[in-house]
């Protein structure tokens, strides 16, 4: 008889032990399944804030004192204009290592370098180590590289630039990548997205005077315009503003020069009207980048400012008609590897104690 309670307390016990596991593991599977854990095991999850698909999204990476921004079309193409400085650009494809592992992108359909400067195309190099680009823009400049290889070159400017010739000898280096030069009227795009080049409108700039080479470049999708601005200054603004002021009405307007007062002038803003300016931007540059006059004037012109470096990487995407900064962070919401410790510790505990069966007497 009284082997027979015995066991129906063991048998009490073991159905107990299930029942909680079973409860335990069900707890498990509910937190691990709606909190991201499915990203975590597929390696979707990352720092970077991404958007759902089929949407215009842009990304202006915090390379420091520089510029990079990368862009995604509605049909998914894409387009990554300027790499910042040499400096930062291993957290450059990072960044973009993770956005693309995150939202399928295998490569780099369009790669613009605005000009020559370092903060914008040194970290070039490591961006075509690092992926496939099919196509190149780059200003009417050549590199040694160039001068010392090829014949037949035409009347452009030659720069002394270390930064720039490896930049350029990457992109030769890169198969199957065309390489165009940039000038107003380069146009592309389908039903979804267009992508015009509104500058630069001469042939050749004073050897002193890269910043022009930089193309104001517009681009609409979902009804919103996004204008690139590289390093133009006021000379490049007012090209673009006598040949084509039509177009210069923006939602999003990448500010030129980092903030600089050269460039960005009422005059210009008067055509642009900002909803949003972004200026990137290194923490307490030697430059004194964004100056005080331009930030009166993107306040006056009534525009939302972001700076990189206050803000970090901005992320843009438009959504039911309204840009939306932030997008939507793949990180699971809660930390999955306390709650795997949490479930296994549970486990133990549950299967680690031992019935004591009553008027068992503990041996001396």
């Amino acid at each position: 008889m009284a082997k027979q309670k015995t066991n129906q307390f063991k048998d009490k016990v073991l159905i107990t032990k299930l029942a909680l596991s079973l409860l335990l593991t069900l707890s498990f599977l509910i937190v691990f399944f709606c909190f991201g854990g499915v990203d975590f095991l597929l390696g979707k999850t990352g720092i970077v804030k991404c958007f759902a698909d089929n949407k215009m999204e842009v990304h202006f990476i915090d390379v420091g004192q520089g510029d990079c921004a990368f862009i995604r079309f509605p049909d998914n193409t894409n387009m990554l204009i300027d790499a910042g400085p040499a400096s930062s650009s291993s957290q450059t494809v990072e960044y973009l290592s993770d956005l693309f592992r995150q939202e399928g992108i295998s490569k780099i359909d369009r790669f613009l370098f605005t000009h020559q400067d370092s903060d914008h195309i040194g970290g070039a190099p490591d961006i075509f180590d690092a992926f496939c680009v099919d196509y190149v823009y780059r200003p009417k400049v050549y590199c040694k590289y160039e001068v010392q290889n090829f014949d037949n070159l035409q009347d452009f400017n030659t720069s002394t630039s270390d930064y720039y010739d490896k930049a350029i000898q990457s992109a030769y280096g890169q198969q199957n990548c065309t390489i165009h030069f940039s000038s107003a009227g380069i146009e592309w795009g389908n039903e979804d997205y267009n992508v015009q080049f509104l500058s630069p409108n001469k042939v050749k700039y004073s050897k002193s005077d890269n910043n022009s080479y930089s193309p104001i470049v517009r681009v609409e999708a979902c009804n919103k315009v996004f204008l690139f601005t590289g390093d133009a200054e006021s000379t490049s603004e007012n090209e673009v503003i006598a040949a084509c002021p039509q177009l210069l009405k923006a939602d999003v307007l990448k500010v030129a020069h980092h903030g600089s007062n050269t460039s960005t002038s009422q005059q210009f803003l008067s055509y642009v009207q900002p909803e949003i300016a972004v200026i990137s931007v290194g923490a307490a540059n030697r430059y004194g980048h964004p100056t005080k006059e331009t930030i009166d004037s993107l306040t006056q012109a009534g525009a939302k400012i972001y700076r990189t470096d206050q803000d970090g990487s901005i992320a843009l995407s438009v959504q039911e008609g309204k840009i939306v900064k932030g997008g939507q962070s793949n990180q699971p919401k809660i930390n999955l590897v306390v709650v795997a410790v949490v479930f296994a510790f549970g486990v133990l505990v549950i299967w680690g104690i031992k019935p004591v069966e009553k008027g068992k007497k503990k041996s001396k």
